[in-house]
């Protein structure tokens, strides 16, 4: 079997469970009390009190751990048992990456998001482990889930404020993987903004959600018509294909009609293959997915004469097809495995 993401075939390698031994020490803090509905934040220290240095693979986009490397249980009540659960960091842990370095004595900060019962009010304990490390002990901790106003803004806050400046990862990682109606409303708006950075930033929350607002294929549409056209700058990011993804991931007419547009119109190889690339993966049902097969293989001959494009194309139509007869499905949006074939 093989799994077909972005630009090509790839076999990915999970390589999150690459660490070394060593012996560690781990201190948590966090907020008391937390909105509830969402996942409890919390910042653990982890310091190296062993003799030699110890390493992770990291797939960034931060330095620290993934949180895969802690292994994390709550429960919710002084006599109630302890629940496993896999806590989050947005730390990517398939692709290409490097190693992650602690020397004796020195300490990093891991951000976690723990999730927990949405339902949930009241005292939630959690105690965190290191994986693959000796640790003389877990880390303990507990907070109050709340409902609060205040309290629920002021997180809010950050995750647009994260959403805006494309940063710090964890933030718009929060932002992505537990998005909530503000946030997500707040992200929507983002998308009309001039800065190309912050429009990257919404869009990329967009382009992982599961269900978008009503309207949101409007909005999408007319963010498409207006950055599709121009050719892509280094610090926008990925901002075209985010874009492109999140307006398809709508399934709505208009934000469909954009894209194909686009896509027939753009005189930017690039361009044209991303669209061709993210129409091969969108969601849809038959009839959507020979109307993108058609669009594809309409495109002049101007354009797929460009090498990027006409290996985009064979690849876009060959999946297609797949998908067309049963024997490939997409995942969900933000999925690693996006499309898989058997």
């Amino acid at each position: 079997m093989f799994w077909r993401t972005g630009w090509c075939l790839v076999l990915w390698a999970v390589l999150g469970g690459w660490a070394a031994t060593g012996k560690v020490a781990l201190t948590v803090k966090a907020d008391a009390k937390q909105p509830a509905g969402g996942p409890v934040v919390v910042e653990v220290t982890m310091t190296n009190i062993g003799p030699g240095a110890i390493s992770w693979w990291c797939g960034g986009p931060d330095k620290y751990p993934g949180a895969e490397h802690l292994a994390v249980k709550v429960r919710y009540g002084e006599e109630a048992p302890w629940h496993k659960t896999g806590a989050t960091n947005g730390q990517y842990t398939m692709g290409s990456g490097r190693s992650g370095t602690l020397q004796p004595g020195a300490a990093i900060v891991v951000p976690l998001a723990i999730p927990v019962d949405g339902a949930k009010r009241g005292t939630v304990r959690f105690s965190i482990e290191a994986g693959p490390w000796q640790a003389a002990e877990p880390a303990h901790g507990r907070v109050e889930l709340v409902t609060d106003r205040e309290i629920a803004e002021r997180r809010q806050a950050r995750e647009i404020a994260a959403v805006r400046a494309h940063g710090p990862p964890f933030w718009l990682h929060l932002a992505e993987r537990y998005t909530d109606k503000a946030v997500l409303d707040a992200t929507l708006r983002l998308v009309a903004a001039d800065d190309g950075l912050t429009v990257s930033g919404a869009a990329a929350v967009l382009a992982r959600q599961r269900a978008l607002p009503a309207g949101a294929g409007e909005v999408l549409a007319r963010a498409v018509g207006r950055w599709l056209p121009r050719r892509a700058k280094p610090q926008w990011g990925g901002l075209q294909e985010y874009l492109v993804e999140a307006a398809l991931n709508t399934q709505s007419e208009v934000a469909r009609a954009a894209v194909l547009q686009r896509m027939a119109e753009t005189t930017d190889a690039r361009t044209c293959a991303l669209i061709v690339d993210r129409l091969s993966l969108s969601p849809g049902d038959k009839a959507w997915l020979r109307r993108a097969k058609a669009a594809i293989i309409a495109l002049p001959p101007a354009a797929t004469a460009h090498p990027e494009v006409a290996h985009q194309k064979d690849a876009a139509l060959k999946f297609l097809d797949l998908r067309i007869s049963g024997r490939a499905w997409v995942g969900e949006p933000g999925s690693p495995f996006f499309g898989h074939v058997q």
